[in-house]
C-alpha cells in the first residue's frame, strides 16, 4: 500500500492494528479464567448501577434534559467564539427554566465537580465539530435478527463493525451508514445479510403488455443478486452461481490490467466463519454487490461475549444513519418519490418530484414519458 493511501485511510478510520486471529483470540481469552470469570462480590463492587440510575433520572426528565442540551450548546458556541445575543423571548424562557428548583440543584451538582477537564476550555475548539448525519440514529432500540439463537454453549467473541459508503457528491469521501454486532461463530454471509442498503430498494423493471417499461416497488426487502468481500487479498464470493461476483471481479481486474493482487478464496461467504479469519481493527474491507454498490466494512473492536449479552438475535443492528433523500425540484420542500423522464413540461429529464407536485402536473401528453419510483429510504 502506498504512503498516500495509507495516510488517507489512517485519517479516516485511525491507525490499523496488527492482524488479530479471531479463533486464537477466543481460545486464549477463554483460557484466562482470571479475566473471564468474576465473583458476585466483585461485580457488586464495580457496579455502575448507581451512576446509571442517576443519569437516567436526570435525562428522563424533560425539563432537566432540555436544560442540559441548551447549556451544552451555549458552551460549545462560546468555546468557538461565536456567541450571539439571543432574542428576548428565548432569554425569558431560559430565565424561567434556570429559576426552577430542580434545575438549580442540578447546576449546583455540576458546579461541584472538581475535575479540571469537566468544563470546556478554549483549546477544545480544535477537537470539536458540528454534528454530522452519521451521528444520528434512525432506530430507537437495537434491532435483532429473527431466528438466530446461540445455543452452542461455547465461548465466543462479539465483533463490532461499522459500514461506510461513498458520499454521492464526492466518492473519495466515506460516511458511516450503519453499525452492527456479530458473533465469531457466524459467517461472512451473515455479516453481509445484516447490512442495510438502499440499493436493495431499487424497483424491479419489467415490460408490460403494450411493450412499455414499467417499474414495481417491492414492499419487502429483496435478496441480493450477489456479492464479494475482499479480505487480505482474498475475494470471498457468494457461490450463488458458477461464475459468481468473485470470479467477475477477477475477470474485470484482468481486463483493465490492474496491479492489484487478488485471488479467489477457497470458501464462499456463507461457509467462512469469522473465527477462521485474521482481522485488523480500523482497517476497511471492501464489499461489492448489486452491480456497482460499494461498502467498506471496518472492525471497531473485538471482545468476548459477556453474560449480559443477548442469547439470540445476532447479528445485531446498533445504528442506522438517516437516508439523505432528494428534494422535489418543483416545491423544493418535500422529499421526491418519483423520477420523471421524457416529459417536455419539466425543465430536466429525469426530474425528481414529490407526490403532490406530480398529481398537480396531471397526466403527461407524450406517450414516451416514464415514471420511476424512487427508493424511500426504508432500509
Amino acid at each position: 500500500m502506498d504512503a498516500k493511501l495509507q495516510k488517507t485511510l489512517t485519517s479516516q478510520f485511525g491507525p490499523p492494528s496488527e492482524p488479530i486471529d479471531v479463533g486464537h483470540f477466543v481460545q486464549d481469552a477463554s483460557n484466562t479464567t482470571a479475566v473471564t470469570s468474576a465473583s458476585s462480590s466483585g461485580e457488586n463492587e464495580y457496579s455502575v448501577d448507581e451512576i446509571k440510575n442517576a443519569l437516567s433520572t436526570v435525562w428522563n426528565d424533560a425539563k432537566l434534559s432540555a436544560y442540559l442540551s441548551k447549556t451544552h450548546d451555549d458552551n460549545v458556541t462560546v468555546c468557538h467564539g461565536g456567541a450571539k445575543s439571543t432574542k428576548a423571548r428565548s432569554t425569558k424562557i431560559s430565565m424561567e427554566v434556570s429559576n426552577d428548583i430542580a434545575v438549580k440543584e442540578l447546576q449546583n451538582n455540576l458546579d461541584g465537580i472538581k475535575l479540571a477537564s469537566w468544563k470546556l476550555h478554549p483549546e477544545a475548539a480544535l477537537f470539536t465539530r458540528p454534528p454530522r448525519t452519521s451521528d444520528h440514529n434512525t432506530i430507537t432500540q437495537i434491532q435483532i435478527t429473527e431466528g438466530c439463537i446461540d445455543d452452542s454453549g461455547t465461548p465466543q467473541a462479539v465483533i463490532i463493525f461499522s459500514v461506510h459508503v461513498p458520499v454521492p457528491w464526492r466518492t473519495a469521501l466515506l460516511t458511516r451508514s450503519s453499525m452492527h454486532a456479530i458473533l465469531s461463530s457466524q459467517t461472512l454471509g451473515d455479516l453481509f445479510e445484516v447490512i442495510p442498503c438502499e440499493s436493495n430498494n431499487i424497483p424491479d423493471e419489467f415490460v408490460d403488455e403494450d411493450g412499455n417499461l414499467e417499474y414495481k416497488v417491492n414492499d419487502k426487502r429483496k435478496g441480493s443478486s450477489g456479492h464479494v468481500i475482499c479480505i487480505d487479498e482474498l475475494a470471498y464470493g457468494d457461490a450463488f452461481s458458477e461464475d459468481d461476483y468473485a470470479d467477475k471481479l477477477l475477470q474485470h481486474l484482468k481486463i483493465v490490467n490492474s496491479k492489484v493482487q487478488v485471488r479467489k478464496a477457497d470458501t464462499a461467504t456463507l461457509d467462512t466463519p469469522l473465527s477462521s479469519l485474521s482481522l485488523k481493527i480500523n482497517h476497511p474491507y471492501w464489499l461489492l454487490h448489486q452491480g456497482s454498490c460499494e461498502h467498506f466494512i471496518v472492525i471497531e473492536h473485538i471482545r468476548m461475549k459477556a453474560f449480559s449479552d443477548p442469547t439470540e438475535g445476532f447479528p445485531l443492528t446498533l445504528q442506522i444513519t438517516p437516508s439523505q433523500l432528494d428534494i422535489c425540484r418543483a416545491c423544493a420542500k418535500t422529499p421526491a418519490i418519483w423520477a420523471i423522464t421524457g416529459d417536455i413540461r419539466l425543465a430536466e429529464s429525469p426530474c425528481l418530484l414529490c407526490g403532490p407536485c406530480w398529481r398537480v402536473m396531471g397526466n403527461p401528453v407524450e406517450d414516451d414519458v416514464t415514471v420511476i419510483p424512487l427508493p424511500t429510504g426504508n432500509i
